[in-house]
């Protein structure tokens, strides 16, 4: 059976339809109208809220119904580099294929099949966040304004074989250094080069941090931008920072720790959340495993380097969660962006499957 055959064709237009709207970060009004439409042609309850989120409700076939609710939380916008899906090879081709369109079509489609087979227990909300490219607002006022879920399933590109317990956090800061405007000739250095001698210093000390630390445990940093101005009294250069953080290291102390080197500057906290970690064990990732087996694949569990809403949502839900969704990380925000039409329709049967047995 071809990757297409597995689909109905009803969970392939699902897809390929949303593909097709562009919903770069800040423009997703269209996709979010078109969506709310799709899920209230299918009887369900949905709307759009003031952060631009989609919200809607499938409420449980079963005539005893369970307490405690499933969150299924994606998010509705892309990177910008829109182009028409395309359908080859068995692999859908477009922006937000994989990252993360693919796992929010996933999830509606297997929300109404759990419905449908009558065993669906617990009212599910599908969720499709606004801005998680950007500063997260959607999450955040999701996690403001809900309350906490009994299971919390968030759509990132793990694989339908893969389950991700985990994401290192993020803290965004902004350095400021100045000195008076000077000759090039006279030896002094100026501002662009106290920046650059500021990165020097803030990179050794995340290696200090860092010790043996590799990978997931280690604190990593980038300069995300620099910029240097002059009002024709002072030489300016603003450096725009990025460091991703482990759970061993605290955004507070690491604050601290820059600015303990004495830079000579002014730096500001951007933004920041922590590192989240969920247990392997309990009932939500064990129904993902036996999902997962049933499909005839091999159970793989991963922790991310990046961050997620999960980051956003859980310090406040505080509830049973993981991470999962057809696609393949590798090819977020790239120019080969795209999802296999086979993994599409795996992570709608152990999705369907996992919401079946909560």
């Amino acid at each position: 059976m071809s990757a297409i055959e597995q689909l109905s064709q009803g969970d392939l237009d699902l897809l390929t339809e949303l593909v097709a709207i562009p919903s770069p970060t800040g423009r997703v009004g269209e996709a979010a109208s078109w969506l709310v439409g799709q899920l209230r042609d299918r009887g369900l309850r949905a709307d759009v809220d003031s952060a631009g989120n989609v919200l809607g409700v499938v409420e449980p076939s079963h005539l005893d119904p369970r307490d405690g609710e499933v969150y299924l939380l994606g998010h509705l916008d892309t990177v910008a580099g829109f182009w028409s899906p395309r359908l080859e090879g068995g692999r859908l081709s477009g922006r937000g294929a994989s990252d993360a369109k693919g796992p929010l079509a996933a999830f509606l489609a297997a929300a109404l099949r759990a419905r449908d087979s009558g065993r669906l227990r617990r009212r599910v909300r599908i969720l499709a966040a606004a801005d998680e490219e950007g500063e997260s607002a959607g999450a955040r006022l999701l996690a403001a304004t809900l309350p906490p879920p009994a299971f919390l399933v968030v759509g990132e590109p793990s694989g339908s074989g893969r389950v991700v317990l985990g994401y290192r956090g993020r803290l965004r800061c902004r350095l400021e250094l100045s000195c008076p405007e000077q000759h090039s000739s006279r030896p002094d250095p100026t501002a662009a080069e106290l920046g650059l001698a500021a990165w020097g210093a803030i990179r050794d000390e995340v290696a200090a941090i860092n010790g043996d630390a590799v990978g997931f445990d280690a604190l990593d940093v980038h300069l995300l931008a620099i910029d240097s101005s002059s009002d024709g009294l002072r030489d300016t250069v603003r450096l725009g920072l990025g460091f991703r953080l482990p759970p061993s290291v605290a955004r507070e102390e690491l604050v601290a720790r820059v600015r303990g080197l004495d830079l000579g500057g002014r730096l500001e906290v951007a933004g920041s959340e922590e590192a989240a970690l969920v247990p392997r064990v309990g009932i939500l990732p064990t129904a993902f495993a036996r999902a997962i087996l049933a499909e005839g694949e091999k159970v793989v569990w991963q922790r991310r380097l990046a961050t997620s809403d999960l980051n956003v949502v859980l310090p406040a839900w505080r509830c049973a969660a993981v991470v999962y969704g057809p696609g393949d990380s590798a090819l977020d925000h790239t120019p080969a962006e795209s999802i296999a039409l086979v993994d599409y329709a795996r992570g709608i049967r152990v999705l369907a499957q996992v919401l079946e047995s909560l």
